[in-house]
């Protein structure tokens, strides 16, 4: 050991090495989800769909600029993005494209 403070000792170390990652962690928590009903601790549709429409809005930026980078670096713009945004489906759930 250095003596440097900010210096990770070796059990710190393991530690942070056995910590769960962050999507692990998320995805857990979906399968918890499926398996109770809920949906990010929304028990009624109405209470899913708006916790849904909430989830779209917060990826639709961050889809956008992946298939926007896709289509000018790798599909040297020969494709086309484009978001529906929430749609009521024929079975009468919501999605999103």
């Amino acid at each position: 050991m250095s003596g440097d403070p900010h210096e990770a000792t070796p059990a710190q170390a393991s530690e942070s090495s056995l910590s769960t990652p962050g999507y692990l962690t998320t995805l857990l928590r979906h399968f918890s989800d499926l398996r109770d009903g809920t949906h990010g601790e929304s028990v009624s549709r109405e209470d899913k769909e708006i916790h849904f429409a909430h989830a779209v809005d917060l990826l639709t930026p961050v889809a956008r600029q992946v298939l926007i980078e896709i289509n000018t670096y790798l599909l040297l713009d020969t494709g086309m993005v484009h978001a529906t945004g929430l749609e009521r489906e024929t079975d009468s759930s919501v999605g999103a494209s």
